[in-house]
């Protein structure tokens, strides 16, 4: 999906029942205009190894219902 636009991805995601885990911040933007989304999982570039990536995301799976990430962002 390199090629689509932010809100194309994230429309795609709405429509799959997706959450979006991301290090993009345009995605928070887009979030604060008041798109509607399944949920953003956002972690900034560099701030966690992968291990504690995958730790951070399968903790959030574990602990919240797809309903909970609706419209909700998360901050690794």
């Amino acid at each position: 999906m390199r090629a689509q636009t932010d809100q194309e991805i994230l429309d795609f995601c709405r429509e799959g029942g997706y959450t979006l885990m991301t290090h993009d911040a345009d995605f928070l933007v887009l979030h604060s205009q008041g798109q509607p989304h399944r949920g953003i999982a956002y972690c900034a570039h560099g701030s966690l190894s992968v291990g504690n990536l995958v730790r951070a995301l399968t903790i959030l799976a574990d602990v919240l219902e797809p309903a909970d990430m609706a419209n909700h962002v998360e901050i690794l």
